[in-house]
Parts: C-alpha cells; structure tokens; sequence
C-alpha cells in the first residue's frame, strides 16, 4: 500500500487515472443514498446521479463496495467504499477491513493497477490514521494507494508495499458476487446483457 501526503487529493489521482474509491455508507432515502458531506458529497456534485445508482445498488445488493457506471453504461472509476452502516454512526473498523478486502477483489478481478482512496473515516468520521494504517496495510498492496490530505501521519509517507492476503483463504468478492454484478451491467442507469461479451468494462 503506497501513501501520499500533503497538497495532492483524491480527484487529481483520478484525473492522472486511477480508479478512485468513495466513502459512502447505508442508508437509502427517497432511491438516493445518502452523500451529504465530505467526500461523498464532492463525488455526488462531480457527477450527478450517482447517488441514485448507488441507493439502487445498495438497496438491492447491500451495503458493498459497487463499481458505478454510467448512463451508457461505461465504468466511471469510481468505486463505493462503505465505513459505516449509518451515515449518523461512527466509521466501523470491521466494516473498512471488509469494504477493503471487497476492493482487493474487484481489482484483483478486474486487473485494475492503480486505485486510490483517501484516509476512509479519518476525517469526519474522527478515526485516526495510525489506526486505519493497521487495518489496510495487511490487506492492500502497492496498486493502491492512500491519500493523506490535510492529515499528519506519525507512519511513512512510503511504507513498505504488502500483498493481499485473504484469511479465508479465497477471493470472496469474486466468488460471491461480481461476476454476478458484472453481467448484470451492476444495477447501474443502464441494464447490461448476462453475456460476458456483453458486459460494460470495469477496465
């Protein structure tokens, strides 16, 4: 896991082209997942209407990691990444190792090289890096990295890069469920056809 600090945020590693995780959460108001603040909201304002595809895909498919698309079904780079069950709780550490392994699959089933997210409920949700340091970096190697925003961190700014490594002892994102979301076109604007052909590009 690779970690940035200082003055270089989330959206200019998305517009360098990486995929870009979203801090999101559970809950499913009027269709639309509630985005009212942070990052979450910043992602809802840069393209409009994901928050209705992603009240879809959770009330549908739960509170996971989602790859989003778009209208024409193409693959925004951008992916939910859940911390918390309600938007009023605080960030559930069980909840982050599970979104984080959830990601590691999808890349890992995607061949995707570069996917960023930021310090995940360290900065409204109050946890601290050095904590969330010890969650992720067992489970996320050097694909990803981690941005430190406006944070201070008593860790490297470059740690040393881990792998992925599953306790379970399989891909459990893979084998429960993106195939499934893939060829389903992920419950996005656009249904896709079941045909692997077919399926809109996570890549």
């Amino acid at each position: 896991m690779r970690v940035t600090d200082g003055d270089i945020d989330i959206w200019a590693h998305y517009a360098a082209g990486f995929v870009a995780c979203v801090p999101t959460n559970g809950i499913v108001a009027n269709g639309r997942l509630v985005m009212g603040a942070g990052l979450a909201l910043q992602a809802k304002k840069r393209f409009p209407g994901i928050d209705l595809t992603l009240g879809k895909l959770v009330s549908e498919k739960g509170n996971h990691c989602h790859p989003i698309f778009g209208a024409d079904g193409s693959f925004l780079r951008l992916v939910s990444f859940p911390t918390k069950n309600h938007w009023r709780n605080q960030p559930d550490p069980a909840l982050i190792v599970r979104s984080a392994r959830e990601l590691a699959g999808l890349a890992d089933a995607n061949n995707w090289s570069r996917v960023v997210l930021p310090a995940v409920g360290c900065g409204l949700g109050g946890l601290s890096w050095e904590s969330l340091y010890r969650l992720l970096a067992d489970m996320l190697d050097d694909r990803f990295t981690v941005t430190l925003w406006r944070q201070s961190a008593s860790v490297p700014a470059t740690p040393r890069a881990v792998r992925y490594s599953n306790p379970e002892g399989s891909r459990p994102v893979r084998q429960n469920y993106p195939d499934r979301w893939l060829s389903q076109g992920h419950g996005t604007f656009k249904q896709g056809s079941s045909s692997v052909q077919n399926r809109p590009s996570l890549r």
